[in-house]
């Protein structure tokens, strides 16, 4: 079973995720990058199903907070 998550990032974080996501075999990534972490709400709003939601550090989550109740499914930093 291949673990689906949804990753948000700057467009850096997300280069440098992309360099090791070949070491993740049941794992399947989909990026979300934005250019302030304020962006990250709408973000969530629009995600593809998923299994879970990553954000790269505490802003973009924080602003998210209000998205991240209203999923059914885990979201870290």
């Amino acid at each position: 079973m291949v673990i689906r998550i949804a990753v948000l990032g700057s467009v850096d974080f997300i280069k440098r995720l992309r360099q090791f996501e070949h070491e993740l075999p049941s794992i399947s990534l989909d990026y979300y990058t934005y250019n302030k972490p304020s962006e990250a709400k709408n973000i969530v709003q629009n995600i593809k199903p998923c299994d879970a939601v990553f954000f790269s550090g505490s802003f973009p989550f924080i602003h998210a907070t209000e998205s991240i109740e209203k999923l059914p499914i885990p979201a870290y930093y």
